[in-house]
């Protein structure tokens, strides 16, 4: 007997206010619709907040935002796909676009948000978890013997019929965590080195080559902090005291900086807490172009390969398992700052929130009292998280495409949250 073809619902709920891209759980105020999809499509939100469906080889219109695809490559099997290049510079502007990108709403253990009925998720190394408005990237994940394997790849047969030059098929870092920085002297030359990026990180239209030596050739590279310029030879070490100027934001020639003066300026505090060495870091934005310096660095014009931390307090455990929260988006008293929690795998429950009790702190307003738990398992070596948090939520970023299957799937995108399910057409309509 035939299967009879199915449908894709998506049931809406938007909360009012715009708060830094959250959802208030325990709010009224939401305007619900309910959105039928039956074939590949794109999903977008206009200026007035409203949701609409477009042909996936469309251009998307302006002042509108596109949310997210969905892919039918049969009547019965939908995939929804997150549109989100492989790299992104940390910047203010990128952190407020991947709010309006799909996030996999987190399960609480007592059913705090509804039916959200989501399967336990197991967090893997460039994840990036959200509690109330703060990101966190999974720096790193260190188990001694472990076998845990990353998930393959979708099957390329999967998406014959969508366009795969906008699809990363493997899950992809979003924000980089070793940054290619560049170094200057008076004779260097770093003919890869363009003045223009796109948002994801790729070069802009090359400049011709006598054009980019003349440019060069006049030009007084200074330190942003310091005002001069001062050169040393590569074949020192770079201990911070060495003149070479490098970049490590976006500005490239404009940003320079002399590392010893970039480690003075950074206001660095570190605590430890138990099981969690706190890293907080003020002044790690870059001035000019508002990109976040990277915690760490290789030279890209160089022979050493070293990888470098640009302060001296990020510092690994030794022979015992360990991961690292970096925070992305974190302010003290309107400044953009970076905490680093570097833990120890040592408990079996980590427990995240404002409350001192907790292992890891966040005194962000928007983060609960008790707002997650962090469960390992040593027999499997994997971690999950669990949602305690009654008002924000927790959430994490869906990178690789996402199949949806007979059972609801719990999605937020910005400020509305999403529950997906598929039904069969005809009993539809």
């Amino acid at each position: 007997m035939e299967e009879c073809p199915k449908i894709l619902i998506l049931d809406i709920k938007t909360f009012s206010n715009d708060f830094g891209g959250i959802y208030d759980y325990s709010s009224k105020s939401v305007k619900s619709i309910t959105d039928n999809i039956l074939e590949s499509t794109y999903v977008i939100r206009d200026k007035n907040n409203n949701f609409k469906n477009i042909n996936q080889h469309s251009d998307i219109p302006k002042e509108s935002d596109l949310l997210f695809h969905v892919l039918n490559d049969s009547q019965n099997i939908f995939f929804l796909i997150n549109p989100i290049p492989r790299k992104l510079k940390l910047t203010r502007d990128n952190l407020a676009y991947i709010n309006n990108k799909i996030w996999y709403v987190i399960n609480s253990e007592d059913n705090l948000e509804n039916d959200n009925n989501n399967p336990p998720y197991y967090i893997n190394v460039n994840d990036i978890m959200k509690l109330g408005k703060v990101k966190f990237n999974i720096s790193k994940i260190f188990i001694k013997n472990s076998n845990i394997e990353n998930d393959p790849p979708m099957p390329i047969n999967d998406l014959l019929r969508y366009d795969i030059s906008k699809l990363n098929q493997n899950t992809p870092p979003v924000f980089p965590e070793i940054f290619e920085a560049i170094s200057y002297s008076k004779n260097n030359e770093d003919k890869n080195d363009n003045h223009e990026q796109t948002i994801d990180g790729t070069p802009s239209a090359e400049l011709p080559e006598e054009q980019k030596k003349s440019e060069k050739k006049n030009q007084n590279f200074k330190c942003i902090i310091c005002k001069k310029e001062t050169f040393k030879n590569y074949s020192e070490t770079d201990d911070g005291e060495s003149g070479n100027l490098i970049s490590l934001c976006n500005c490239r020639e404009e940003g320079l900086v002399h590392l010893g003066c970039l480690r003075k300026q950074l206001k660095v505090n570190c605590q430890e807490k138990g099981i969690d060495k706190e890293i907080t870091i003020e002044n790690i934005e870059c001035p000019i172009c508002k990109e976040q310096y990277p915690l760490k660095f290789k030279y890209k014009n160089e022979n050493d390969s070293k990888i470098k931390n640009l302060i001296e307090e990020y510092k690994e455990p030794e022979d015992e398992d360990y991961m690292v929260l970096e925070s992305l988006d974190y302010y003290i008293d309107e400044k953009i700052c970076k905490t680093i929690h570097i833990i120890k795998l040592t408990n079996e429950n980590i427990s995240i929130g404002r409350d001192p009790e907790n292992d890891l702190i966040e005194k962000d307003i928007s983060i609960s009292r008790f707002h997650a738990v962090l469960k390992y398992n040593k027999m499997t070596s994997k971690i999950s998280i669990v949602n305690k948090s009654k008002k924000f939520g927790t959430l994490v970023l869906i990178k690789k495409p996402l199949k949806i299957l007979d059972e609801k799937i719990h999605l937020q995108v910005g400020r509305s949250y999403i529950v997906g399910k598929l039904e069969e057409k005809n009993k539809k309509l």
